[in-house]
């Protein structure tokens, strides 16, 4: 297996495991509240995603969730995503 490969994998790996850890979280939830976005602001510093970028989405997530009157956590997942392509 090449260089490129075990690196292409290695990262597929990581990608499948974040979102597993975002998916176990937005779904032990019934509602949203702080402790979510404490716990979800938690898995993206974990997942090496720079403080400020961090907080910046939060405060992003916050604002759509408010405007929008979503109540829904697993509805954040979307949000969460379309935020993680924009940066």
């Amino acid at each position: 297996m090449s260089f490129f490969q075990r690196l292409k994998e290695g990262l597929n790996k990581t990608k499948e495991k974040f979102i597993k850890q975002i998916d176990k979280l937005l779904a032990s939830f019934r509602k949203i509240d702080e402790e979510l976005f404490e716990q979800l602001e938690e898995v993206l510093i974990e997942s090496d995603i720079a403080i400020n970028t961090v907080m910046q989405i939060i405060e992003q997530l916050k604002q759509e969730v408010k405007i929008n009157n979503i109540t829904d956590p697993l509805q954040i997942r979307d949000l969460l995503k379309k935020k993680l392509f924009e940066i």
